[in-house]
């Protein structure tokens, strides 16, 4: 919040009001997670499913995204870098 130019002066009862936000928000995540999971224990694709599932996690995505194996990371890199190729192609 400091880093914005906008900001000038934090007050005490508004750093305190997002802490107590953002504590509320990890705990509704773990809630969801949970009842996804074992109930014991919550792994990474109990978040992802909950950010997948829920309409109002959407947010997370590019924060939370899915596991894919490295393979599957390359032969994304390889169409998106011959679609790049193609439409630059065209320009000239």
């Amino acid at each position: 919040m400091r880093s914005s130019p906008e900001v000038e002066i934090i007050g005490k009862e508004f750093l305190f009001t997002v802490t107590k936000a953002t504590e509320l928000f990890i705990i509704y995540l773990t809630k969801l997670s949970q009842k996804k999971g074992n109930n014991q224990e919550i792994n990474y694709t109990d978040v992802v499913d909950v950010v997948d599932r829920k309409a109002c996690m959407e947010f997370l995505e590019d924060f939370v995204p899915k596991k894919i194996k490295f393979s599957e990371y390359l032969s994304i890199m390889e169409k998106e870098n011959m679609a790049e190729e193609k439409i630059c192609s065209s320009f000239y």
